[in-house]
Order: C-alpha cells, then sequence, then structure tokens
C-alpha cells in the first residue's frame, strides 16, 4: 500500500519535532484562552493531544487514513477524519484557529490550502503554520520527506496576504 509506505516508514517523531509542537500549542494558548481549532495535517494527532490537554476543542484530518486512526487513539475527545487541505468540505468561518505543523511544504498548490484556512477561519481568527524556512538549505533530507520547497519569510507573508490574512507574524527559527 503506496500511503502506508509513505506516512508508516517516516522518520519516528523526535525532540525537534515535539518542541515545534509544543512551541505552536504555547502560542496559539497565548493568544485565544478557548475555542475550536483545527489541526490541518493533524498526523498521528500529537498536536492536537496539547491542544486538547489546554482545553481547546480540537478538530482534525489528515490525508493518511493510518494517521487519522493513530489520532483517534490518542485524542478520543476530539473529532478526526480523512482529508486534505486542499478542499474541506467545512463551512465557512468554523473555527477561532487553525493550526498546521508542516504540511504547506508538501502540497503543490499550498496557495489554495492558505485559502483554505482563511475561509474556514472565523473572523479574526488565528493561523498559525510551520514550514521549514531558508531554500538554501534544501537537502536530500527535503527531498525524501516529500517536500516541495522551503520558504522565505517574503514566500511565507505573500503567501498569506494574497489569500486574505491581514495581521503577519512570521518569526523564523524554533523559538522566536
Amino acid at each position: 500500500m503506496v500511503e502506508q509506505r509513505k506516512w508508516g516508514q517516516t522518520p519516528s517523531f523526535g525532540p525537534r519535532q515535539f518542541l515545534r509542537h509544543k512551541l505552536l500549542a504555547k502560542e496559539l494558548a497565548r493568544a485565544i484562552k478557548r475555542g475550536t481549532v483545527l489541526d490541518a495535517g493533524c498526523g498521528e494527532g500529537r498536536m492536537a493531544e496539547l491542544l486538547s490537554q489546554k482545553g481547546f476543542q480540537v478538530f482534525g484530518f489528515d490525508e493518511s487514513s493510518l494517521s487519522v486512526c493513530k489520532a483517534a487513539e490518542r485524542v478520543p475527545e476530539a473529532s478526526f477524519w480523512k482529508g486534505s487541505l486542499l478542499k474541506t468540505a467545512l463551512p465557512d468561518g468554523n473555527f477561532d484557529a487553525v493550526i498546521s505543523g508542516d504540511v504547506l511544504e508538501h502540497l503543490e498548490h499550498h496557495d489554495k490550502a492558505v485559502q483554505e484556512m482563511f475561509r474556514v477561519l472565523k473572523p479574526g481568527g488565528l493561523a498559525i503554520v510551520s514550514v521549514p524556512a531558508d531554500p538554501e538549505k534544501w537537502s536530500i533530507d527535503d527531498e525524501w520527506s516529500g517536500h516541495l520547497r522551503r520558504y522565505t519569510r517574503n514566500q511565507l507573508t505573500g503567501l498569506f496576504k494574497a489569500a486574505g490574512f491581514a495581521e503577519l507574524n512570521c518569526p523564523t527559527g524554533a523559538g522566536q
């Protein structure tokens, strides 16, 4: 099965990924105290677990059925389904926040994915996204991981402005 080979044999979730998830969850909790959060590209539910522990009502989807099953086992109080950020069946303005860790770099039409984030957010909603930066650091690891690109700050802010996002904060590096 292609899906299991691609997603089931990727490197295990390590300290760097855990730290990134923790920082993103902390940033979200600092910005809004409670509400509904869409975890777009939820993987095995590690981010959803952190958000649920902080009191958020979490909904998540992933393109991998295997990952969705693992997420549902990890965070039974959240709702998960198989889906794509390129086109969701979600209603407009449904979420207080969208969080997406290391997803956009895998999508050919990343602009459509960002437009979809904007569409499902409530007015004034928050999107928190993590992507690999510094195109000059492109390596075989990026290719092995299925990355189509790395981003500069200008590329990322341009992508979000084009989708309708007004306020942008684009730190680089863990913890900034």
